[in-house]
């Protein structure tokens, strides 16, 4: 049983924690970068505003934003004059976004994350990158998400064990002869590496994890890679496709090799991630059949 004083002292440090956790809890943030962003609505913390809301929600797409949450304008060039009357508490974004607008952002805490690396996306970095920011909004949710994406990555690598077989490629199409290809230090890679699939691609890739390539490339994978398509790409490839003798000589054009997946943001952090896994799982599941 707690003696009093000790009681006493601990319900005092309670109350004197209690304003600056609550100021954390209530702390209006603004960002331009979707894997922060993306990160802090899972974590239950939306941004007051992001960069370029209705191209997150064609991109990115979970986790939504909520309504309440402001388009600022083009993430390269937001408008300052709308994020000053939304008077954020706190900017947060990565380098790159930061060197462009913080500056411009009077009564405001700047706090640079970034979730890339020099050499591409690295899981352990993202998980650390995800408890920084965690402890800017002053809340538990950093864990919880952590713990969340790694029971889901065992449960689903087990449940895709009979497919671990086989090599994977993940692409998205520029258009109809030209592709990305997404190496091991994309978040696609690191997520099939959380899946424990093996990915097919393992020449060199610049610094956002992926090499652009043409269809006869294609035909360099091993003889018994499925293709993973990711949305988006241009309307009209499917068709042009259909008509590319080359493709149609590639096993890739026949279904039993490729599998189409909705869009999910490929500079993505844990919520990017688990979003593919569920898409990849439901897929290769028989759950859910993609479409071009």
């Amino acid at each position: 049983m707690m003696r009093p004083v000790n009681l006493y002292r601990s319900l005092l440090i309670a109350l004197l924690c209690l304003p600056v956790l609550l100021q954390a809890q209530n702390i209006k943030i603004i960002s331009s970068d979707w894997a922060i962003v993306e990160t802090l609505v899972a974590m239950g913390h939306a941004p007051i505003g992001v960069g370029d809301k209705r191209a997150y929600q064609r991109w990115v797409a979970q986790p939504a934003l909520p309504p309440s949450t402001v388009d600022i304008g083009l993430r390269a060039q937001p408008n300052l004059e709308l994020i000053r009357q939304l008077r954020p508490d706190l900017v947060v974004n990565s380098s790159w976004f930061m060197q462009l607008q913080a500056r411009a952002i009077p009564n405001a805490k700047s706090v640079s994350i970034d979730f890339f690396t020099s050499q591409g996306i690295e899981w352990h970095h993202s998980v650390a990158q995800t408890r920084a920011l965690g402890k800017l909004i002053g809340q538990p949710a950093a864990e919880t998400l952590i713990q969340q994406a790694m029971q889901q990555f065992s449960h689903q690598s087990k449940q895709l064990a009979p497919h671990a077989k086989r090599p994977y490629a993940i692409v998205q199409f520029i258009d109809a002869r030209h592709l990305r290809i997404y190496g091991n230090n994309s978040m696609y890679g690191q997520a099939l590496t959380q899946l424990r699939l093996r990915n097919a691609w393992n020449m060199p890739t610049n610094a956002w994890g992926f090499s652009q390539i043409d269809l006869l490339q294609l035909s360099k994978l091993p003889a018994n890679t499925r293709l993973i398509v990711v949305h988006p790409h241009p309307a009209n490839v499917a068709q042009q496709l259909q008509k590319s003798a080359l493709w149609q000589r590639l096993p890739y054009s026949r279904s039993v090799n490729q599998i189409v997946l909705p869009a999910v943001w490929s500079f993505g952090a844990l919520p990017s991630m688990q979003r593919f896994g569920n898409e990849l799982t439901a897929s290769l599941n028989g759950n859910k059949v993609g479409t071009w």
